[in-house]
């Protein structure tokens, strides 16, 4: 029998969904495949501004985090 591996995911960034998402958006531009983990929670509580957790492959988790950190620097100019 064939032994499957599976990459591990690791959480660079966590909090809304709409950061989340921008921070999806940005990390995709950039070719790193990313997961929003518990985004669903706004469809049962639509008030809530659900916290939830952005996942890339731990491979790729210095490569989001050099993005990410460099899109905040831009910012901050």
């Amino acid at each position: 029998m064939k032994e499957e591996k599976y990459a591990k995911s690791v959480e660079v960034f966590n909090g809304s969904l709409w950061e989340a998402e921008v921070i999806k958006g940005l990390l995709k531009s950039h070719g790193v495949p990313c997961v929003i983990q518990d985004g669903n929670l706004g469809a049962i509580a639509p008030y809530i501004d659900p916290q939830v957790s952005l996942l890339v492959t731990e491979d790729q988790y210095e490569t989001a985090n050099k993005i990410i950190e460099s899109n905040k620097e831009k910012d901050n100019d």
